[in-house]
């Protein structure tokens, strides 16, 4: 990941830190494009929790986890820059233990593309995914799985 990382990605995954941390952004842009400006940032264990959950042949994306996490904190969205670095994490923590994994490989970037950020890459999130029986298109530079929108797990969305 990167040289500035405290400790092992697991012990990252369970240092909660002063998370989960709301914050107020102002501007007009901003509450624009989110109907709002309540911002969360959310513990890493959130990403993990949501990750794990997810069953074999189903699928997730990154999208969808923030609008998740953004109403069970009671926010108006949830910090994307944040979300993706902690969904790495996630991914790097679980090929870091060998064992107990968190199934990360079933969760996708926008539009259904595959992230070539995690552990091997494009191609070995690839041959996990089409190991579950998804069917992995390429587009350009870029690989999505075809047709995700139909095997996106239904979460149960938290109560406000």
């Amino acid at each position: 990941m990167n040289d500035k990382q405290k400790g092992s990605y697991n012990e990252q995954l369970h240092d909660r830190g002063e998370l989960p941390k709301v914050k107020i952004v102002r501007g007009a842009r901003k509450e624009a494009e989110f109907a709002g400006a309540k911002v969360i940032i959310p513990p890493l264990e959130d990403f993990d929790e949501l990750m794990r959950a997810i069953p074999y042949g189903e699928l997730i994306s990154s999208e969808h986890i923030r609008r998740y996490l953004a109403l069970k904190y009671n926010a108006d969205y949830t910090c994307s820059v944040t979300s993706r670095k902690f969904i790495i994490l996630v991914a790097y923590a679980s090929a870091e233990r060998h064992s107990d994994e968190t199934s990360y490989w079933r969760t996708l970037k926008k539009d259904g593309e595959l992230n070539a950020k995690y552990p091997h890459g494009i191609e070995g999130q690839r041959r996990l995914l089409e190991g579950e029986g998804h069917v992995v298109v390429q587009r350009g530079q870029r690989y999505y799985v075809s047709d995700y929108q139909d095997k996106i797990h239904a979460l149960s969305f938290p109560r406000m």
